[in-house]
């Protein structure tokens, strides 16, 4: 759904930067730019998160049992996501602002 979302946004920026005009479009044009940036580094940031979540938890394997480091790992990825989203609906609502001003 993020991959979907963010071809979009940036399907979205490639069709108006061909038509912008007036300062109202080119502020709304940097708002998606700023937003498909940020989409790209939680995407970034998430599959630094998971590599590292997984080498931890690798590491501390001989010392607990399976099913509790996969609820570590599981748990780990769900901060990561829940992260990603806060940033985005924070952008989306920043982006709101802008669109109403």
């Amino acid at each position: 759904e993020h991959r979907l979302q963010l071809m979009k946004l940036q399907s979205m920026i490639e069709k108006i930067s061909g038509k912008a005009e007036g300062a109202e479009v080119e502020v709304g044009l940097m708002c998606l730019k700023e937003i498909v940036m940020a989409m790209k580094r939680s995407e970034r940031d998430y599959h630094f998160q998971r590599v590292a979540t997984e080498a931890a938890a690798a590491a501390a394997r001989p010392v607990g049992s399976d099913e509790h480091l996969r609820m570590v790992e599981l748990e780990a990825s769900n901060a990561v996501l829940e992260a990603a989203a806060r940033k985005l609906r924070k952008k989306e609502e920043e982006l709101m602002q802008v669109e109403d001003e």
